[in-house]
């Protein structure tokens, strides 16, 4: 009776640890890329975009939002 029970807990709690294994290497990885510098984020994509056009920040993210395809399609 308690068979298909038992292993249906087995099957969750496996699933379970690998869910948080996962979550831990995540993590790892972020948080050594931050301690390295290397951590990418969208504002330095933006200030990348606007050095190479020589733009302050702010309107460089003004562009990069004026031409993304959510704007020009919503009214």
């Amino acid at each position: 009776m308690f068979g298909g029970l038992a292993e249906l807990l087995l099957v969750a709690a496996m699933l379970g640890l690998l869910l948080v294994g996962l979550l831990v290497f995540a993590a790892t990885v972020l948080v050594r890329r931050a301690r390295r510098g290397t951590l990418r984020t969208p504002r330095d994509g933006f200030a990348r975009a606007g050095e190479e056009r020589g733009l302050p920040l702010s309107e460089a993210y003004e562009q990069a939002n004026a031409s993304s395809a959510w704007t020009r399609t919503t009214p």
